[in-house]
C-alpha cells in the first residue's frame, strides 16, 4: 500500500467568496440593450467575416491580374521598366 500524505492542519488558500449572478439593487448598465437590437452574434456579426474576406481576396486578384497583364501592357505601349512600375504603384500602392 502506497504511503498517504498527511493532512494540513491549516488549509492552504483561504475560502473564496462565491461570485453574485445578479447585479445590486443600486447599479444598472449605462444602455440596457434594445429589444430586437443586432448583437455581434446576431446578422451583423455573421454577415462582418464574408464582408471583409470579399474585400481582401478583391485586393490580392486585383493585384494578380495587373501582374499578369504588364508585359502586355509594356509591348503595347512600348513602355519601360520605370513607368511600369510607376503604373503598377499608382494602381496596386494604396490597397497594399
Amino acid at each position: 500500500m502506497p504511503p498517504t500524505r498527511p493532512e494540513p492542519a491549516v488549509p492552504l488558500t483561504p475560502p473564496i467568496a462565491p461570485i453574485p449572478l445578479t447585479q445590486p439593487a443600486g447599479l444598472r448598465a449605462a444602455h440596457p440593450p434594445r429589444a430586437g437590437a443586432a448583437t455581434a452574434t446576431g446578422a451583423h456579426g455573421r454577415l462582418a467575416l464574408p464582408v471583409m474576406l470579399c474585400g481582401t481576396f478583391m485586393v490580392v486578384m486585383d493585384f494578380f491580374i495587373v501582374n499578369v497583364a504588364l508585359p502586355a501592357i509594356q509591348r503595347e505601349l512600348h513602355a519601360s521598366a520605370g513607368a511600369l512600375q510607376c503604373a503598377l504603384n499608382r494602381r496596386c500602392g494604396p490597397a497594399l
